[in-house]
């Protein structure tokens, strides 16, 4: 997202990327979009990446 000229996101002017990685049975999840920024990611693994997510700034 666009980052405005007072810091805030504009969620109106993103976009979306590519699937990355294997898909699965379950549909894909949007996470976000809303323009609440992400400070952070975090993920668990085996052999294989088994999941990952974003860490969200809180609610001003």
């Amino acid at each position: 997202m666009k980052r405005l000229p007072d810091g805030r996101l504009a969620p109106g002017d993103s976009c979306t990327s590519d699937w990355m990685g294997q898909s699965s049975d379950r549909p894909p999840k949007v996470v976000g979009g809303d323009g609440q920024p992400v400070i952070g990611v975090h993920g668990r693994c085996g052999a294989v990446i088994d999941a990952i997510g974003l860490i969200r700034a809180p609610n001003p």
